[in-house]
């Protein structure tokens, strides 16, 4: 059985993030976002906890 990943934490936005390319989240200042997992290239994966996408 595969272990369910634990969330590394949830975090306020404070900047705008426009999305470049299909795998990444539009963020606004105010947003929640959790990560679910942080890369060696220091990207993480998560969610918009706010507005949705993943």
């Amino acid at each position: 059985l595969e272990e369910e990943a634990k969330p590394l934490g949830s975090y306020k936005v404070i900047a705008t993030y426009s999305p470049t390319l299909a795998d990444e989240l539009d963020i606004q200042p105010g947003d929640t976002v959790t990560i679910l997992v942080e890369y060696d290239d220091g990207w993480v994966q998560g969610i918009n906890e706010t507005r949705g996408g993943i």
